[in-house]
């Protein structure tokens, strides 16, 4: 019958590994800790889109993936993105 070697692994390979697996496990409970795990918005309207947000949520039953983006646009700028939708073919 035929023996195999078993791996010898050295006392300081495997406090290296062990430390490795704690370092990387407190920062990941750390960045998990921090955050609230909503989304925010960001930019001019910040304040009113995040206020907003869990009025939102608790009507729908439904919750943000990623923040909503709110921006001005100029007059043009809306007429031109109406005008293509209305002339687009569908």
């Amino acid at each position: 019958m035929q023996r195999f070697a078993t791996p010898t692994f050295s006392a300081q390979r495997v406090i290296a590994c062990t430390a490795r697996a704690v370092i990387a496990s407190t920062s990941i409970v750390a960045v998990i800790a921090c955050s609230d795990g909503k989304a925010k918005s960001t930019g001019p309207y910040a304040d009113l889109v995040n206020s907003a947000l869990p009025k939102i949520e608790e009507q729908t039953g439904l919750t943000y993936k990623q923040p909503p983006t709110l921006a001005t646009k100029s007059h043009d700028e809306v007429a031109q993105f109406v005008m293509k939708q209305l002339t687009s073919a569908r």
